[in-house]
């Protein structure tokens, strides 16, 4: 999938716009590609490098073309003429790899989260964190604080933050649903005797994460589960369709505190 998207990058660069992370995470895989060009041998490990500064940064589709078109810039400051045509092909085969790793025609990020695992917990809350305009929160309960705390975190600054959630669970000892409903954040219930089972959440309409996942703290610990995260339009949209309906639907069911 990701070959045929290359030649299509490519001719695009030169419109590419600067990322907001241009001054960090991008700067750091550019000096890095200059480190390990010099030899103008780019072996695995070193890839593995570039590969793990942009796995950890949760590089979007846009920062991604933003990063290839910084890479041509940097190569073309330190152009040669006896050197070009090497350095050009060592740009060639950081390009294919990270577009090959990471993207196919319509995705962006894609990732998974296996549990239990208190790792992935962390890498979780990193991605709510990284919200800010929009979380859509549909799950079934919450009652992992540190979790719950991610989203109070976001509200907080600014982040138009919803939740839909099941209306028993809401109630149950330990959850956090009305806690989170005093501090401001809008939350709506089912009222029906079938549960409201859903568990994802659509952040900034970019990125939606699902899986069987739990919000509990035995799910972190204990039970076997899985969440994927996805940057699609398409599946994004479905979602957040998804969402608005439900949210429409529970409009007589907010929680109050």
């Amino acid at each position: 999938k990701a070959k045929y998207l290359y030649p299509k990058t490519l001719q695009n660069l030169s419109h590419t716009q600067p990322s907001p992370m241009e001054n960090n995470s991008i700067t750091k895989v550019c000096e890095k590609f200059i480190e390990i060009s010099d030899d103008d041998r780019i072996n695995k490990g070193e890839l593995h490098e570039i590969t793990k500064e942009i796995n950890e940064s949760k590089f979007s589709y846009d920062d991604t073309k933003s990063l290839i078109a910084a890479l041509f810039t940097r190569t073309a400051d330190m152009m040669k003429e006896d050197e070009d045509k090497k350095k050009v092909k060592c740009l060639k085969k950081v390009v294919t790899h990270i577009v090959d790793c990471f993207f196919d025609k319509k995705g962006g990020i894609s990732d998974t989260l296996f549990f239990p695992s208190q790792e992935n917990e962390k890498k979780l809350i990193h991605y709510l964190s990284s919200a800010k305009q929009t979380m859509n929160v549909c799950v079934f309960t919450i009652s992992n604080d540190k979790l719950a705390n991610a989203l109070l975190h976001a509200h907080r600054n600014g982040v138009k933050v919803r939740i839909i959630s099941d209306d028993e669970c809401a109630n149950n000892k330990g959850a956090d649903i009305h806690r989170l409903a005093k501090e401001g954040i809008p939350v709506r219930t089912d009222a029906d005797r079938a549960h409201m089972h859903n568990k994802f959440v659509v952040i900034d309409d970019s990125l939606v994460i699902t899986g069987s996942f739990n919000w509990t703290v035995s799910a972190v610990k204990y039970n076997q589960e899985n969440l994927i995260i996805v940057e699609n339009e398409n599946l994004v949209n479905k979602y957040n369709d998804n969402f608005n309906n439900l949210w429409s639907e529970f409009k007589n069911n907010q929680v109050t505190h």
